[in-house]
């Protein structure tokens, strides 16, 4: 399968935010810091986390890497810290480093773990996961209209705002190239997906 050289910003524009466990102190003075827009001390803070082996600051890490907020834009850290934390079932990093192997920005390119962390994230319930696979399914060539389907209407289906609406753009698109019976079975197995798949959110951000 043959991914098109395409962004997914979405994927990317997941605001930092941290979660308070056993180190509420440091993370309460980074939330601050956050709605200051004081991203270089976010980062200062995060780091150590991150090394420590914190999922969510490993996360966010990634996050300022990737937007260049706090630190230079660096892909190649933002796949490494995204990749971290998508080890530890962070599903927004299991989608963003899906995306970015999907491009091949930050780490050599490979539709194989593309699709392996979309899915991953998608078994969490993830919506951004699910349009991502919309995506990839109807712009890989050859493309999958009826892969698209399914995913764009769990994405559909799970969000909300403008991931909601590109998603039934998406799936409109697709429609266009299948039969009625095409997307009633494209429904059915998006329903069943849904119910097998409820939504684990991950820790909340800011």
């Amino acid at each position: 399968m043959g991914f098109p050289v395409r962004t997914s910003l979405l994927g990317f524009l997941c605001a930092l935010g941290l979660v308070a466990h056993a180190t509420a102190g440091p993370l309460d003075e980074a939330r601050a810091a956050f709605k200051r827009h004081d991203y270089r001390t976010v980062v200062r803070i995060v780091r150590p986390l991150a090394s420590q082996g914190n999922a969510q600051a490993q996360y966010e890490l990634g996050a300022a890497y990737s937007l260049g907020m706090g630190v230079p834009h660096d892909d190649t850290m933002a796949a490494y810290w995204y990749k971290k934390a998508a080890e530890q079932d962070i599903s927004a990093a299991q989608s963003n480093i899906g995306v970015m192997y999907a491009h091949g920005r930050g780490v050599v390119r490979d539709d194989h773990l593309a699709l392996f962390w979309l899915r991953k994230a998608a078994e969490r319930g993830s919506p951004q996961a699910y349009e991502n696979l919309g995506s990839i399914y109807i712009l890989s060539e050859p493309k999958d209209n009826f892969q698209s389907y399914i995913w764009y209407s769990l994405a559909v289906s799970a969000a909300s705002g403008f991931l909601h609406d590109m998603s039934a753009r998406g799936r409109e698109k697709a429609a266009a190239e299948l039969t009625p019976a095409q997307i009633d079975e494209a429904t059915r197995l998006a329903s069943q997906w849904a119910a097998q798949h409820p939504e684990v959110p991950d820790p909340p951000l800011f």
